[in-house]
Formats: structure tokens, sequence, C-alpha cells
């Protein structure tokens, strides 16, 4: 992430993710990608000892929005991550959040369920089908929902925290090589007979 075909350079320096709680965005900054907000919903949290770890860069922001965030250190930059350090900060998040205006199928949020995590998503049609209401908590693409929803994702027990992520987990069950390869069998069939 991005999708690049060649190879963008690294980051510069390793952060430190073994001390730290964070919220994760995994992704890019597209047009659908509600990164901004984000952001702004973020700022709004002045009471949290949680970060904020983006794959993207500085540059990837508008400079009036910029300004606003860059002096905060719970914002953490990282720019472009190969596939480990991916998997490293998936494994290590305490839950990744998922801001868009449409997604095909959101799979970052397939990604972030391998890893038992809760997700914070924004309430589309797609996600509310593939994803188990259970393991996710949902926002409207504002800023005082999504600031509601990670508020609420913060006053979480572990075990609340824990319980969301292994439901994500089991809904991966749904979504096999298997299953896929018998909807399609049964799918041809019922074609060929009509």
């Amino acid at each position: 992430i991005p999708l690049y075909v060649h190879t963008p350079p690294k980051p510069e320096g390793v952060l430190d993710i073994n001390s730290e709680k964070y919220i994760l965005y995994l992704g890019r900054n597209d047009g659908n990608k509600r990164v901004e907000l984000l952001l702004e919903a973020f700022l709004q949290l002045t009471d949290t000892d949680y970060s904020l770890y983006v794959t993207l860069n500085p540059d990837d922001i508008t400079s009036a929005l910029f300004k606003k965030v860059r002096d905060d250190r719970r914002i953490k930059w990282l720019g472009y991550v190969d596939e480990e350090q991916k998997e490293k900060l998936l494994q290590r998040a305490d839950a990744v959040v998922f801001p868009t205006s449409w997604e095909s199928f959101g799979y970052v949020a397939f990604e972030a369920s391998q890893y038992a995590k809760p997700l914070l998503c924004s309430d589309l049609p797609v996600f509310r089908e593939l994803l188990d209401s259970n393991g996710v908590i949902f926002f409207h693409n504002t800023i005082d929902s999504l600031t509601a929803a990670l508020r609420e994702f913060l006053l979480l027990s572990e075990e609340k925290k824990r319980a969301m992520g292994m439901a994500n987990y089991r809904r991966l069950s749904n979504f096999t090589f298997e299953k896929a390869k018998q909807q399609y069998q049964a799918l041809f069939e019922r074609l060929q007979t009509t």
C-alpha cells in the first residue's frame, strides 16, 4: 500500500511500535478515502494517549489541514510500508479505522480481520453485508460521527475489544476459496438448468 508498480522508498526511521497503543489507518489517499475526515476527528480527542498511525506522507494532506496536525505527536506518518511492515503494524494495532465514501470490497478490513482486530468503518452497505456487526463500530462520514466512534472504541474494555476482533476473525471463514468455489459451482449449475 499504495499499489505502486515500482518500489517506493521506505519511510525514514523505524517507529517503536511495541510501546504505543495505536489505531491504524492502512491505505492510500485516493478520492474515496476520507483520511482528512479521520485526521480532523482524531484531533478532537485531546484526552487520549492513543496514537494514530497512517500509511501516508504529510504531503498527501492539504496544507491547511497539515498545519493543524503537524505538531500533534500522536499522529505518526509512516509513508509507504512493505508487506513485512504492514503485518507488524496489523499485529500490534489496537484497531483499524477505514474511512471511505465507497468501496467495491474493502480488502483492508479483511486484512485486519486476519489479525483479529476491531474495526471502525464508514457505514456503507458493502461493509454491512460483508462484515460482522459485532466486530465493527460503524460511523457516518462526518467529523462528529467519526469522533464519537473513536471515543466509543477508546471506552471499550479490553475484553470487548478482543471479542470484536474474534468476531471479525471468525467472519473470514465465510470467504474461503472453498466456499467461493462452491458458490460459483452452484451458480453455474443453476444457469445450466435454465
